[in-house]
């Protein structure tokens, strides 16, 4: 079984006119993952009003191999300084249509490469064998005479 994740990008129906002021938003989900998580996608949880305790979710980038072990999915871990997490949902807006098409490109090409990060710590070379106590032969032969 081969490792990988589909990303499917979700964007919005109407027509985006230039210098309107309008925004284009756009949301990528990842799924149909195989040998990792779908959650991908990491965000810090930062506090937007200290008076009401109300925090606000920021995407920050695509998770390295190492972010996916160490951040949790859905909410931050509470005694983790930065509040990172992961989501599989990525969704944002951008001033224009062009931005969102480098974002996209930026995403996927970011999904590939994290991917490839984790095919490669499959690829283990032996590359040294110790042995720590008396000789394997020793062992064996105290163990017959006994």
């Amino acid at each position: 079984m081969a490792r990988g994740i589909s990303l499917t990008r979700d964007i919005q129906q109407r027509v985006f006119v230039p210098n309107r002021g309008d925004a284009f938003r756009l949301r990528v989900t990842a799924h149909d993952n195989e040998l990792m998580p779908a959650e991908i996608f990491v965000y810090e949880q930062r506090v937007l009003d200290p008076y009401t305790a109300g925090t606000i979710d920021d995407f920050t980038h695509i998770a390295s191999p190492i972010d996916l072990l160490l951040y949790p999915i859905g909410l931050p871990d509470p005694a983790q300084f930065p509040a990172f997490f992961r989501k599989a949902v990525v969704d944002f807006l951008v001033p224009g249509q062009t931005q969102a098409e480098t974002a996209w490109q930026e995403i996927h090409d970011q999904v590939c490469l994290l991917v490839d990060a984790l095919d490669a710590l499959d690829m283990l070379v032996e590359v040294e064998v110790v042995r720590c106590g008396g000789d394997i032969e020793d062992s064996l032969s105290e163990s017959e005479s006994a």
